[in-house]
């Protein structure tokens, strides 16, 4: 039996239902315990909290008084605790290098740290982050606890997950408000793509490393949530190929969303209905005929939890390629183009038997090699913790509280931008005062 200290950023809690969680967690957590575990489980409201400051008092002595074996740091979302304890820290990846938080005290004591990857790609992506050994890094391929049981198909097409594209591209706004040349457009052109090649890099990297000359230059913010805008423009284009299918989609940020407003097909096929946890999950895939899957440009060889919850149900995945896909043994039909999305899903609710085969193939995989039975032992010959005993475990969760750093959170449509009119000059400060009167003005008269 060993003692586990789990921390991980759960979007759910902001739902209002305390016992919401993310099925990859919750299978995860409950793996531990179920494996003969003590489970200590740290859960935040908030992604990249930066804790510069030392950990609270209380939360230290608790976990003096549990005693920790290992700590399991999703996305590093924790305090440094590095000269507390001298136990296994392990990073384990939820998105990419550049979603984790303290990234300098990650580069600074990295010799403390061992990184579990969740793609096969993703090792030289964190030894080019941390310049790290690539002994302290391990990829564990994705898990699920969801199970394929018999349901009235309710709709075609099923996608559940967060809307990406909640911010604008406003470094690009701001790029072309410089009155760049023709030539430095065409530069920022190349940094765009190469950015989307390399999501790790910042635009000033780029430039550097790839020799691009220009006066006037584009500058990208907060990598991570670049990354979703751009990943985020795909998700949104794909879904709207295949929305008069009978698509459903379910999740976060996909209504009192401005962004969304030029997108009714999309806000049709919008459900209100929760996804909570692992049975919430498992009812809307395996009443579903087809589940459709979008990737994110950090997703080079891999693909996110969600592939392999909808790979154990009864609904057919439908997603762009990745490698690790093909490696694993899965045999599914991919895109290149919202188009051709499109064109597969068409195929398939032509042909049951085709469809059915394919979920059938796909089932075998995961139960045989993608359970969290697979992965435990992974874990512990990696970290040299042994994490599975015949006594019964015991989870405790605690609820963290933390208020949005980020600026680019997602916007309401009935959320105006603050700003600090002091600092304009009056004719600012009167343009700014008018458009607030009339955007408000307006949501009332849609309301």
């Amino acid at each position: 039996m060993a003692n586990v200290v789990v921390a991980l950023y759960n979007f759910l809690l902001r739902s209002g239902n305390p016992n919401a969680i993310p099925p990859f967690f919750e299978g995860f957590i409950n793996g531990l315990k179920d494996a003969g575990n003590n489970v200590l489980c740290f859960q935040w409201n908030q992604p990249q909290i930066q804790l510069d400051e030392t950990i609270p008092e209380k939360y230290l002595e608790k976990l003096k008084n549990f005693q920790p074996d290992i700590f399991i740091l999703f996305n590093n979302q924790f305090w440094d605790i590095t000269k507390h304890f001298d136990c296994p820290i392990i990073i384990y990846d939820v998105d990419s290098p550049n979603a984790y938080a303290n990234i300098d005290l990650i580069k600074e004591k990295k010799e403390r740290y061992k990184f579990i990857i969740n793609q096969s790609s993703g090792i030289e992506f964190v030894k080019e982050k941390f310049n790290c050994d690539g002994k302290s890094i391990i990829s564990i391929p994705p898990y699920t606890s969801i199970k394929a049981e018999d349901k009235e198909f309710k709709r075609n097409i099923a996608f559940c997950g967060s809307n990406w594209f909640w911010t604008d591209f406003r470094s690009v706004y701001n790029f072309m408000n410089a009155n760049p040349t023709k030539e430095d457009i065409q530069a920022a052109r190349k940094v765009y793509d190469l950015y989307i090649q390399n999501p790790i890099l910042t635009s000033e990297e780029i430039y550097e490393k790839y020799n691009i000359e220009a006066e006037t230059k584009i500058k990208f913010d907060n990598l991570f949530f670049y990354a979703l805008r751009v990943s985020g423009i795909n998700r949104i284009q794909t879904l709207e190929a295949v929305s008069d299918l009978g698509l459903e989609i379910r999740g976060q940020y996909w209504l009192n969303n401005i962004t969304l407003l030029p997108f009714p097909e999309l806000l049709f096929s919008y459900s209100s209905e929760p996804i909570h946890n692992i049975q919430d999950t498992a009812d809307f895939y395996n009443s579903s005929k087809i589940s459709i899957n979008t990737k994110h440009i950090q997703a080079k060889s891999g693909f996110s939890w969600r592939v392999c919850d909808i790979l154990a149900s009864n609904a057919c995945l439908v997603t762009q390629p990745a490698s690790d896909l093909v490696k694993f043994g899965f045999n599914v039909p991919t895109f290149e183009s919202p188009a051709e999305a499109r064109e597969v899903c068409i195929k398939l609710l032509k042909n049951e038997n085709m469809r059915k085969d394919i979920v059938e193939q796909s089932q075998a995989v995961i139960n045989k090699n993608h359970r969290f039975e697979h992965i435990l032992p992974q874990i512990e010959d990696f970290t040299g913790v042994k994490l599975h005993s015949d006594n019964e475990g015991c989870l405790e969760n605690i609820y963290l509280k933390q208020t949005p750093q980020n600026k680019t959170a997602p916007i309401s449509i009935y959320q105006f931008p603050a700003v600090n009119t002091h600092n304009l000059n009056l004719k600012k400060k009167f343009c700014y005062k008018i458009s607030k009167h009339f955007f408000k003005r307006f949501l009332r008269i849609e309301e």
